[in-house]
């Protein structure tokens, strides 16, 4: 069984016969739009927003300052550490 392997040249399109889709431009809209596009997000989600009671403001800052106590606990470990084993 002998199969025959010549390859064949691919045929590549010519430039004329290429058709370009033509897709209409897309603009994107302009800074102004956009920035009131934006102020009006800020506005909406203002009016959702409300006040914490004292309650929550109080649990809010507990948790706030909890989180940089620890962070800073940690870094001061790090500082220590290093001056301990680089001498």
């Amino acid at each position: 069984m002998e199969e025959n392997l010549e390859s064949k040249p691919i045929e590549t399109p010519k430039q004329e016969e290429v058709k370009k889709e033509e897709r209409p431009v897309e603009r994107k809209p302009g800074i102004f739009s956009r920035l009131i596009n934006r102020f009006v997000r800020y506005r909406r989600v203002l009016e959702i927003a409300q006040k914490p009671d004292k309650q929550e403001l109080t649990n809010s800052i507990k948790v706030t300052l909890l989180g940089i106590a620890l962070i800073g606990g940690v870094g001061f470990v790090i500082y220590l550490i290093y001056f301990a084993v680089m001498p």
